[in-house]
């Protein structure tokens, strides 16, 4: 399974491109983060440190700086692979849940992001491998102009990955009921959270190529690191910018989904005409 994952999610990026390194890092080390069996772990993180030729130590530090706790199999269960069922139920995992309870709302959310500046919700968004290829699955129903529920989305999805989708759904059921509005305005609101979250995870990463830009006195690659660094700070503005007025984004979002439901009675009656 994780070396399905070494060759799926970095099949577009080039690993010896110096520009690209930070991206294949940032979409592996969940990955290596959730294994758990500590050798198999080491063996990974040693894996990208050799394919993107970067300092071991370094991968260590961003791994054992990530969130989140890491699920420790049994010995009869260490070595085949296991969905990690977080045992906490956090914003990435809200944010899930929410468009699976309500697809149709990707398109609205989509819309929000793009007008503010930030790009849509994508699967990189995700940290944790589970809930990334869920996302993933659901994103594609999505694409593909099918009503994403919840029947299509288990048949799209492993079987190993069934139990935590039922863990996501019972435990979104668990939370204070909210009317139509206010789950809009809540899963935009996680969904933004989980950007910012990403943006932080990214200007981190940035960092790190800059000092190696610098180290190596490489100017054009610094100058375009600084360039990258400079539109995700403008990104994460924007975000802030949206999460910091929480009146008009929910008058926002209500405006979309407003206009969402309007175009689908249109669509509706012109079929039945």
């Amino acid at each position: 399974m994780v070396e399905y994952y070494f060759q799926t999610l970095i099949a577009d990026l080039d690993v010896q491109d110096p520009k690209q390194k930070a991206e294949v890092a940032r979409r592996l080390l969940p990955v290596i983060h959730e294994i758990g069996n500590r050798v198999e772990q080491a063996h990974y993180l040693q894996k990208l440190a050799s394919l993107i030729r970067v300092d071991e130590r370094t991968l260590a530090a961003q791994l054992k700086e990530m969130r989140g706790p890491v699920h420790r199999p049994s010995r009869s269960q260490a070595d085949r692979p296991i969905p990690m069922l977080p045992e906490r139920f956090e914003v990435e995992e809200r944010c899930l849940a929410g468009l699976i309870q309500n697809p149709r709302l990707m398109w609205p959310l989509s819309s929000l992001f793009e007008q503010a500046g930030t790009r849509p919700l994508e699967a990189t968004d995700y940290s944790r491998t589970a809930n990334r290829e869920i996302f993933v699955q659901l994103q594609g129903l999505w694409r593909s102009l099918e009503v994403p529920n919840l029947g299509r989305l288990r048949s799209a999805l492993d079987p190993s990955l069934h139990a935590h989708l039922t863990f996501l759904l019972q435990r979104l059921g668990q939370e204070p009921p909210l009317d139509a509005d206010q789950q809009a305005l809540q899963l935009c609101i996680d969904c933004l959270v989980l950007r910012e979250r990403n943006l932080k995870r990214r200007n981190e990463e940035i960092r790190f190529l800059q000092e190696e830009a610098r180290q190596t006195q490489e100017t054009t690659q610094l100058t375009e690191y600084n360039q990258r660094a400079s539109a995700v700070w403008n990104e994460m503005a924007r975000v802030h910018r949206m999460l910091g007025d929480r009146i008009t984004l929910g008058r926002e979002v209500k405006t979309t989904i407003a206009q969402l439901w309007q175009a689908d009675a249109k669509r509706g009656g012109s079929e039945n005409d």
